[in-house]
């Protein structure tokens, strides 16, 4: 059938024939353009399943001999520039020298895991090292196990930062020494059997202003837990060592921990403290307050040597609660036996 032309359109034979060309040129390459995509594109299906990001460059520092290579006395390890640095496997180490010692603030160690072994006769596991009161900013260190170091497992000097899910064990001094403390963090860590190369050691001692939250010190040689100066510990279990299971030293608070089986007192109290919603039991001493001036309310003691010693000038009403008969049903008892919401009671 005769096409009819629009005589307002140009048709393509009126156009000269070097256009012609050029027009059948162009749909040609147009044509294999998308003959070729078609044939390299893959499937439009995409697999089952999520999907996976693309690895990128670990961001992180590992520890090594390359990266934080040591002195000959008395580092194994130097972390000397900011960073995020971690292990990737355990660390054993020498006599005479520390595991890793920090020397930057802004520094994050991770130990992903692993656990830094000491050796008969060597220092620190892992410290940071200052000059007078010129102390680190920003250190974490968290998520591993030091252990059997002839000092401190653990021994740190910085401000504003934490120590975080550290398994501490059979060091010499102290499982965790934070020597000058200021704003720090220590969460969630276990000090276990520290403490029997020095005549002042044991599992977790940190300085002003600082939290001890979620630990748990067991079977330390001398204090488990001890805060100083306006730092609070909270939430702890503190058992079995031959010591004070708390320590708090100036203007500090001790909340909702647990003290069992503890050498000296439970909890001890020095001045301007508080002690509130603790338990002590199977202690020498339950909770002991040497000074006055502290506030003392809602804790309960029970079979200690002596539960309670208590300084004159103290805030603090104890009540010896009568046990009460059985109960099997839906009422009865007796009541502790006082209406005083800062009570304390032997039971």
């Amino acid at each position: 059938m005769h096409e009819e032309r629009d005589p307002a359109k140009p048709h393509e034979s009126d156009l000269p024939v070097d256009r012609r060309a050029l027009l059948a040129g162009l749909g040609g390459l147009a044509a294999g353009a998308f003959l070729a995509s078609t044939a390299n594109a893959g499937p439009l299906t995409p697999p089952p399943g999520p999907i996976a990001p693309t690895p990128g460059p670990e961001p992180r520092i590992p520890i090594n001999s390359t990266n934080t290579p040591g002195n000959v006395s008395p580092n194994l390890f130097r972390i000397t520039a900011p960073g995020s640095y971690y292990l990737t496997g355990n660390i054993v180490g020498q006599a005479g020298r520390n595991g890793i010692s920090i020397e930057s603030s802004g520094v994050t160690l991770d130990l992903m895991g692993f656990n830094m072994q000491g050796v008969p006769g060597s220092l620190d596991g892992i410290r940071t090292t200052t000059v007078g009161f010129a102390a680190l900013w920003r250190i974490v260190i968290r998520n591993g196990s030091v252990s059997d170091w002839g000092a401190n497992g653990i021994k740190t000097s910085f401000r504003g930062g934490s120590i975080e899910a550290m398994h501490v064990s059979n060091n010499g001094a102290w499982g965790i020494h934070d020597e000058f403390g200021n704003s720090v963090r220590i969460s969630g860590c276990t000090a276990l059997n520290n403490g029997f190369e020095v005549a002042n050691g044991g599992g977790i001692r940190t300085r002003g202003y600082s939290l001890i939250h979620a630990c748990h010190a067991q079977s330390n040689t001398g204090t488990g837990i001890q805060a100083e100066d306006s730092s609070t510990i909270m939430d702890c279990i503190s058992y079995s060592n031959s010591g004070d299971g708390i320590f708090a030293d100036r203007q500090c608070m001790a909340i909702r921990n647990n003290c069992i089986i503890n050498g000296r007192a439970g909890i001890q109290l020095t001045t301007l403290s508080r002690a509130e919603d603790n338990m002590c039991a199977f202690n020498v001493v339950g909770i002991r307050a040497v000074s006055d001036r502290n506030f003392i309310a809602r804790n309960t003691c029970a079979t200690n040597s002596t539960n309670w010693i208590i300084a004159a000038g103290n805030r603090c009403l104890v009540v010896n609660s009568a046990s009460a008969p059985a109960i099997n049903g839906d009422a009865g008892g007796q009541s502790p036996g006082s209406t005083n919401p800062n009570a304390n009671y032997t039971y």
